[in-house]
């Protein structure tokens, strides 16, 4: 029989005209042809998942084109990278991958036959997926047994501009246009022409200087209207990364061009090569000592901020501001040194700080027994409990995330955590949506404790906090974070989390995010889990553990939901423990509206 999840999600594809077809979980094809076996007929698919029922969804990548980011290789670093160069991505449809990656569809409007492309732009990590292709869709499950989600569920959006110039740039050039018997590229076509320039003189081996020359001639010269300055930049930029053809004659930044060299007293021996080009081949000593002494101080400051961080060139020159030829080639000389001296890493064309400092962890003297003995949120009436309640062990310097829908009790559960703590913990409750006036109307109905010492003081910090938590995190308080709000940037919920915990001592924190309905994780997938000792996750009136690292009294709480009842927006009240619905796996419909199992609910009694 078919898994009714799998099934589900494969035939949602095909309605929106993305082709599938079934996979392992090392993501090779289960059908001899692979993706030539893919079908856009739900009786093919029903066939598909009944014969391989527990198989993976690979989509087909025709007619898309995917940016496939791949965290163990530096690919969120460059996602980073394109974001600060091209600015924010349009909305458009993001899966998390099953090994930590991130996945952007967007559709190919131009009618190009893009093809798959490994190391992109010469970002690293970063590859990919058009025709010829496929991907592995959720919520297909991974080698590693982390299954593949979707982050953001929007449309598919055609390929941005600046993405379709880059891949624009690896096939053919784009024709020009004649107007009155004049070359020129209208407007429309600015960006794939420029970057078809730049792609063919790039092969050749020219540096990324003379590349912004010739752009920014063409520019002037032929383009209706001319691009801006800074569009030319980018375009050099993004192209420069690719590695030249292996004949080339490199011309690299250590050659100066004739307006960088138009003073006799910084370099001699000028000859002109066979293209015409002018170059500098001997460097007066004198001069480029004195550079490379102030140069090279800021590279060592440079790295200093960036340990552990895999970077290019580019990279390091743009932020030291090294813009012209000759402190490049400082740069790359003050590298090129410490990578012999065994305190750089270089692969391909890209670098890593050698970190040999390490912390020893003295932990013969530790006591394994030191926890903390926390209250959990249960039924102020009648003494209902969640079932992790006695049954997990948290210590000091855990983190627990709990993750929920709109609206549906994930800040009552963190107001519930700080009242049943502040009289045994110190506490503080950073928040991005409280007022005074807000914040004293809704815990003036928890009278069930007081807040206050006899001194009128409060027995907690309330702190307003939108960003960089880490900054104020008390190493040894109960820190309640409600809510870290991220908007498109999920994918740096990881670091924030490592960020965070970094600063505990003896306490701990717990982490309130946003998730989407029908999602066990928040808005940031994996990322949002893998630090979190305990990790509870809240749909409309039900709770799911979904990991407890350390569970005791042998019951172990890991996939247990509990139902709960929520009055006057504080008052938690029979609590009790359900099943997840099989029939509609949690969400409450099925194709034929709600699911008639459980009544839309999502559970069913215990």
């Amino acid at each position: 029989m078919a898994d009714s999840k799998m099934l589900e999600a494969a035939l949602s594809y095909i309605a929106e005209g993305l082709p599938v077809f079934p996979c392992k979980a090392d993501k090779t094809p289960c059908t001899p042809r692979g993706l030539k076996d893919a079908t856009l007929l739900p009786d093919g698919v029903t066939k598909y998942w009944t014969i391989w029922p527990q198989a993976g969804i690979g989509m087909v990548t025709e007619g898309l084109i995917v940016l496939d980011f791949d965290a163990d290789k530096g690919g969120l670093g460059s996602l980073n990278e394109m974001i600060e160069q091209y600015g924010k991505f349009p909305d458009t449809r993001v899966h998390q991958t099953g090994g930590g990656g991130l996945h952007f569809l967007f559709r190919n409007v131009n009618g190009k036959d893009h093809r798959n492309a490994v190391n992109f732009a010469g970002y690293q990590g970063v590859d990919i997926r058009a025709n010829g292709g496929y991907i592995i869709a959720p919520p297909s499950v991974h080698a590693s047994g982390n299954a593949y989600e979707v982050l953001d569920p929007s449309p598919i959006a055609p390929c941005p501009d600046w993405l379709t110039s880059l891949l624009g740039a690896r096939g053919k050039p784009v024709p020009l246009e004649q107007v009155d018997g004049q070359v020129v590229i209208a407007e429309g076509r600015r960006n794939a022409s420029l970057a078809s320039l730049a792609g063919a003189m790039r092969r050749q081996g020219c540096s990324q200087a003379i590349i912004e020359r010739a752009l920014l001639e063409t520019n002037s010269q032929q383009c209706n209207p001319p691009l801006p300055e800074k569009d030319i930049l980018r375009i050099a930029g993004s192209i420069s990364r690719y590695a030249p053809e292996p004949a080339a004659s490199i011309m690299d930044d250590s050659f100066l061009e004739p307006e960088h060299c138009d003073n006799g007293d910084i370099c001699d021996n000028v000859t002109t090569g066979d293209n015409g080009v002018t170059n500098v081949t001997v460097w007066d000593s004198v001069v480029e000592d004195g550079i490379d002494k102030k140069v090279a101080p800021k590279v060592d400051e440079w790295l200093v901020y960036h340990k552990g961080e895999r970077f290019d060139l580019d990279t390091i020159c743009r932020q030291l501001d090294a813009k012209n030829a000759i402190h490049r080639h400082s740069v790359v000389k003050r590298l090129s040194r410490l990578v012999k001296q065994g305190k750089l890493e270089k692969n391909d064309r890209q670098y890593t700080l050698i970190n040999k400092t390490c912390t020893y962890i003295e932990w013969t003297g530790a006591d394994p027994t030191k926890t903390l003995n926390l209250e959990w949120p249960r039924g102020v009436q009648d003494g209902t409990r969640f079932g992790f309640d006695g049954h997990v062990t948290i210590r000091p310097g855990h983190v627990i995330v709990v993750a929920g829908i709109s609206n549906f009790g994930k800040t009552a559960f963190a107001l519930n955590f700080l009242w049943a703590n502040m009289d045994r913990f110190p506490c503080t409750l950073m928040g991005n949506e409280y007022t005074p006036e807000t914040f004293k109307a809704r815990v003036t109905k928890m009278d069930w404790a007081d807040p206050l010492f006899p001194s009128g003081k409060p027995k907690f910090e309330l702190i307003e906090r939108r960003e960089r938590w880490k900054d104020i995190i008390r190493p040894d308080n109960i820190n309640i974070i409600d809510w870290i709000n991220l908007g498109d940037a999920f994918y740096q919920i990881g670091t924030i989390i490592d960020g965070i915990q970094s600063q505990l001592k003896g306490g701990l924190a717990l982490i309130v995010l946003q998730k989407d309905e029908g999602k066990n994780l928040g808005r940031g997938g994996g990322f949002t889990r893998d630090l979190a000792t305990l990790y509870l996750s809240i749909d409309k009136g039900r709770m799911m553990c979904e990991k407890a690292k350390e569970w005791t009294r042998g019951y172990n709480p890991n996939g247990k939901s509990w139902a709960f009842q929520i009055e006057e927006g504080v008052r938690f009240h029979d609590i009790r423990e359900v099943r997840v619905c099989y029939s509609c796996a949690g969400t409450g419909t099925t194709r034929k509206g709600d699911c008639e199992r459980c009544y839309g609910k999502g559970y069913i009694e215990v």
